[in-house]
């Protein structure tokens, strides 16, 4: 299902065609001309979330092999490797922040042991917050994301860069006493950094979190240039 049109474009930085010495001669009265109120919606406007649209893919259930072909090269954390306790460090240093997403490491639950087929005492990640979950993305940013999970009530998922909305999907909840995890998953046409999720309510269960990842463009820059220097110095 694909959810949002066309493609988001990131601002322009600079303007390389227009000469330095400009700024010189604007007398420097001229922003005493503009009224305060207009400067402050200005700065207030910047602060605020833009949106734009990319193209994002929803893969549930059964298209979890579609997502993995569209996804391409994956990080996952998950099951057995999640850590007791407060996953936060060791997410971090794979690449996803998850501060703002409410999770601890804690063991399975015993009803939940022989339909996840693991064994007691599994570490699995536990959620119990409603509302809003913020998971962000360190550089590079992602263009997809997925995980095995179980919720108890429908969900909405929000895609962002920065401040920038991109589109969102909805992940219905699991049949009533269904106690798998089950697989929810996006991709987008447009780069981000930050999906947020609304609606569902705790507790909630993970078993794995997936996600893919392209160079920041400054990264981008650098595998680019990093040849061209070497033959320079030889």
């Amino acid at each position: 299902m694909r959810i949002g049109t066309g493609k988001n474009r990131l601002p322009h930085r600079g303007c390389p065609w227009i000469p330095t010495w400009i700024p010189t001669w604007i007398p420097t009265w001229i922003p005493t001309l503009i009224p305060a109120p207009l400067i402050a919606g200005a700065i207030l406007a910047a602060a605020l979330p833009t949106a734009a649209f990319a193209t994002v893919v929803n893969y549930m259930g059964e298209a979890e092999s579609e997502w993995h072909s569209a996804a391409g090269a994956i990080t996952t954390l998950g099951v057995p490797d999640i850590p007791l306790g407060y996953p936060v460090p060791w997410a971090l240093s794979h690449g996803l922040n998850l501060s703002g997403a409410g999770l601890t490491g804690g063991s399975i639950e015993p009803f939940l042991a022989k339909p996840w087929g693991v064994p007691l005492g599994t570490v699995v990640f536990w959620g119990d917050l409603g509302g809003e979950t913020n998971w962000a993305f360190t550089q590079p940013i992602a263009t997809a994301f997925a995980f095995r999970w179980l919720f108890f009530a429908p969900v909405e998922a929000t895609v962002w860069y920065g401040n920038t909305f991109l589109g969102s999907v909805n992940w219905p909840a699991p049949a009533p006493n269904e106690y798998t995890p089950n697989f929810y998953g996006l991709t987008s046409t447009e780069p981000f950094n930050r999906v947020i999720m609304f609606g569902y309510e705790g507790p909630t269960f993970g078993h794995s979190i997936m996600f893919s990842q392209i160079p920041s463009p400054g990264a981008l820059a650098l595998l680019v240039f990093a040849p061209i220097a070497s033959r320079r110095r030889r």
